[in-house]
């Protein structure tokens, strides 16, 4: 099954296909190490037939096997600096997405999205005064919380104060929200 390529799919696979590249230049060293490609379930099959929700597991797995064998004195990969900084990639790039719905997504990409949208609701709100425009925008923040984007709370934090002294009322509602879901 052919899966679209998202952004996380291209990504992952480019990383991917470079450690495959220097796996394939090392074979013998890989395989007294006890690391196969097939048992990573890293091959093009198994790549292709994946969710981006599969294959963000498989790549956290294959992570944590290669870990262990680069932390084993007895490996011949102890220690690899090459493999060491590819992990290291790995994961930052692991950690620049979340799981939401079912889907692999950005954390930065979404939370400006979430960002900009909060920030139209907002000058709906300043002209039409709607407490189901309030409730959404509080619903915003809460995800924005969920995620935990700092930069992006902060941001929205410089923007709030930039209504206070358009609608006080509106401004003490929606820095309350974003100060409660912080301690939460």
């Amino acid at each position: 099954m052919q899966h679209h390529q998202s952004d996380f799919r291209a990504c992952i696979v480019e990383k991917i296909n470079e450690f495959k590249r220097v796996y394939r230049s090392n074979i013998p060293c890989f395989t007294k190490s006890n690391i196969n490609i097939k048992k990573l379930c890293l091959d093009r099959k198994s790549i292709r037939q994946y969710s981006d929700k599969e294959l963000y597991n498989a790549t956290l797995k294959m992570a944590v096997a290669l870990e262990s064998v680069i932390g084993d004195e007895q490996s011949n990969l102890f220690e690899h600096k090459g493999i060491v900084q590819f992990i290291n990639e790995i994961k930052s790039v692991l950690n620049e997405y979340i799981e939401m719905n079912n889907a692999i997504i950005h954390t930065g990409k979404y939370a400006s999205r979430l960002y900009m949208s909060i920030i139209q609701e907002i000058h709906s709100a300043l002209t039409e005064k709607c407490l189901e425009i309030e409730k959404s925008i509080s619903q915003k923040i809460h995800k924005l919380h969920q995620i935990d984007h700092q930069e992006t709370l902060k941001s929205l934090s410089g923007s709030l104060e930039s209504i206070k002294k358009s609608d006080i009322n509106l401004y003490a509602k929606l820095i309350k929200s974003l100060r409660e879901k912080s301690k939460a």
